[in-house]
């Protein structure tokens, strides 16, 4: 008898300790990641297609501590279209791999890969399913803070937790990859953990630095960027810009002079009132296509290319193109 009564805690207590994450710091992270994509809301994002605005529910991401699996979504809005696209019953220990990066403009982006076919995201348009798709990575936001990286490793963080408690691999070797991914280069760190969910990001870093450094061997290569900055001193761009996505000022002629400055005169309309303004921007000592106001930094303009512009402040990013321009 006293052996079975033995046998029923070792089993139970097994349980328990496989089951690590408690429902309340389960319900704690997935509230922290809800409220950082929330920090997202109205910011505009590009795919590589076309821009959106991104717009969040309170509750747009959960982990069910009954289930342990997750659900995601995300409302997606365009000129064309306005899509929700939910991702439900994810087992986020099959996750393969995590990469972060400053996508555009204000937005931070976290995209976590999964096995082939192995996500199935539903896209709602009002309100009916149109479509399933299977994505090969599941992707979050939050707003964009110089050196803030909290929806990375709240992210890393839960996946990894998950792989260690599900078997995936050991709390050892968990250790070691964090430890190596602060300590070796890209290129050791993916040969010694080719499997670490950080592995990605490394890969990410190498693609990005080899483009880089193509560039720069290139004598005739010029980005659109740097065109953009030869005809602002040169004074060719100056001239009238319009609003094409986002809610602010919708006319606007632009100029750089030669000492740095940009100016940007334009009319705002609130309501059924028009406003004319006059505003003087300075050009960033870190980035030469960014401009900000002298007392706020936080408002901008970021240089894309010789006919298009972004404006942002801490509530929003408009996209502006030259008048004639498509």
């Amino acid at each position: 008898m006293n052996t079975k009564i033995w046998l029923l805690f070792f089993f139970v207590t097994s349980l328990v300790n496989a089951q690590t994450i408690s429902y309340e710091k389960l319900d704690s992270l997935s509230n922290a990641i809800s409220k950082l994509q929330l920090g997202a809301n109205n910011l505009t994002y590009n795919d590589g297609k076309s821009d959106y605005e991104l717009s969040f529910s309170d509750e747009n991401f959960k982990v069910l501590f009954s289930t342990q699996l997750a659900s995601h979504s995300v409302y997606r809005k365009s000129s064309c279209w306005d899509i929700l696209a939910l991702t439900e019953n994810i087992d986020l220990s099959k996750a393969t791999g995590i990469t972060w990066q400053n996508s555009y403009d204000r937005v931070m982006l976290v995209r976590l890969y999964f096995p082939k076919e192995y996500l199935q995201m539903q896209l709602f348009e009002n309100g009916k399913l149109t479509s399933t798709i299977s994505p090969q990575y599941l992707e979050f936001f939050s707003k964009y803070e110089k050196k803030n990286y909290d929806l990375f490793k709240t992210v890393f963080y839960l996946c990894s937790r998950f792989q260690v408690e599900k078997g995936v691999k050991t709390q050892a070797v968990l250790d070691e990859e964090i430890n190596d991914f602060g300590s070796l280069s890209q290129v050791d760190f993916i040969k010694a953990h080719p499997t670490a969910l950080k592995a990605k990001q490394a890969q990410y870093v190498l693609s990005v630095l080899q483009k880089r450094a193509e560039e720069e061997k290139d004598p005739g290569h010029a980005t659109a960027q740097n065109q953009a900055l030869e005809k602002f001193n040169s004074g060719i761009i100056s001239g009238e810009f319009h609003l094409l996505s986002g809610d602010c000022t919708p006319y606007c002629i632009i100029d750089v002079n030669s000492y740095g400055y940009l100016i940007l005169d334009g009319i705002q309309c609130e309501g059924s009132i028009v406003k004319k303004f006059s505003e003087t921007y300075v050009r960033s000592t870190t980035d030469k296509f960014m401009f900000h106001f002298p007392d706020n930094p936080q408002v901008q303009i970021n240089i894309k290319s010789p006919t298009e512009f972004y404006y942002s402040n801490p509530n929003k990013t408009c996209k502006f193109i030259k008048t004639g321009e498509r």
